[in-house]
């Protein structure tokens, strides 16, 4: 009944990470067991059922009768006898995945383990090593099943939306959607099966993995260059601090016009183009004020339109919105729309630009000045 070190961590892999008792792990792995053994570490927990050691195996999980310690079988098939066990074999030992990991990591080439851990939800994918060419994460998926291997790639790449290298005990997980997400991502698949066998205690490279990897390195190096986002961003940046002296110069020229009492104008208007003058004023332009007074854009403007027409005080207030309209409100806005809408964005690095566009959504002429330092911050450490 032996399958193999690669397909028992598939059989078992039902719980994270994969566990059973001693003997279960002997019975699966087979001469592999060796290999297996110094990675598995016991636990508190108590089998309820247990494996049928008999010769001609019933297939049929036995009884684990914790009173007297015997292993009953419960089918009809079988015949099995009730099994003698001692405490120690209703010991569950599981995987100690991140070691194990590791030395496989090490047997094929990876680095270590470099800034982070999968994500919690992504249960089953564990970090284990980095390619040492491209610092891209190594990572170890183990599955009973596609759709469970399919659920963690999903949470993992959409927390850490970057190129990695996945490594999985066999490719009989390795379906159509599997594959549709890994080329998406510029992921490589490696299936240890293929490429790595037990050799006693230690590991042995059957089939080299570097055409792999060589692809892997070659799909990363035809992303286009984010160059051009980056300097977009730069000017977007410049623009905020351009930004932030006209709102300081309007400001003071507010507090001027203040002083030398010309907002008297506005005692001499009816109150309704004092309510449309002061949404305006606040909303910044017209389509946000209509928006504001539930009226139509165009009824807004043709009202607007007519002031010049009413003496001093009116064409005063229609001079005033103009001005006002010339001055942006919100900082980065519009590169920020054209990023989100994809316009400008580089899918590669979409973690990236988000990341910026809620930097530069932020902005005003309070925070700038700390809101410029954090973005270079996230900049350089994106391109270093």
């Amino acid at each position: 009944m032996a399958t193999g070190l690669w397909n028992t961590l598939e059989l078992l892999a039902e719980t994270h990470p994969p566990a059973a008792v001693m003997a279960e792990w002997r019975q699966l792995a087979g001469a592999d067991f060796e290999a297996l053994n110094r990675f598995l570490c016991p636990t508190q927990r108590l089998a309820q059922n247990y494996p049928c050691l008999a010769e001609r195996d019933c297939g049929c999980r036995h009884e684990v009768e914790t009173t007297e310690l015997f292993s009953v079988c419960q089918c009809e098939f079988g015949g099995c006898e009730a099994v003698k066990l001692t405490p120690a074999e209703i010991i569950i030992h599981e995987l100690d995945t991140p070691r194990f990991g590791d030395a496989v990591a090490r047997s094929l080439g990876f680095g270590v383990v470099e800034n982070g851990h999968a994500p919690r939800a992504a249960t089953k994918i564990w970090p284990v090593g980095t390619c040492t060419v491209t610092r891209s994460p190594v990572l170890l998926a183990i599955c009973p099943n596609e759709s469970q291997l399919l659920e963690n790639l999903q949470v993992f790449a959409s927390a850490r939306n970057e190129p990695f290298i996945l490594l999985v005990p066999t490719a009989g997980l390795r379906s159509e959607a599997v594959n549709a997400l890994l080329q998406r991502q510029r992921c490589a698949f490696i299936p240890l099966g293929h490429h790595l066998a037990a050799d006693g205690r230690k590991f042995m490279v059957t089939n080299p993995i570097q055409p792999i990897l060589e692809r892997f390195v070659a799909g990363l190096a035809e992303v286009p260059s984010i160059a051009p986002v980056l300097e977009g961003i730069k000017r977007e940046i410049k623009s905020v601090r351009d930004e932030r002296r006209s709102l300081l110069s309007a400001k003071a020229r507010l507090e001027e016009m203040q002083g030398e009492g010309l907002f008297g104008f506005v005692q001499k208007i009816d109150s309704e183009a004092r309510e449309l003058f002061f949404a305006i004023l606040v909303a910044g332009d017209t389509a946000k004020a209509s928006r504001v007074l539930t009226m139509k854009d165009s009824t807004l403007r043709s009202k607007i339109a007519k002031w010049r027409k009413r003496g001093k005080a009116y064409a005063a207030l229609a001079e005033f919105v103009r001005w006002r309209k010339s001055i942006r409100g919100q900082a980065g806005i519009d590169f920020a729309k054209r990023l989100a809408s994809g316009a400008e964005r580089e899918t590669d690095y979409a973690a990236l630009i988000r990341d910026i566009i809620e930097e530069l959504e932020e902005f005003n002429s309070d925070n700038w000045e700390d809101k410029c330092d954090s973005l270079a911050n996230l900049l350089r450490s994106a391109t270093s």
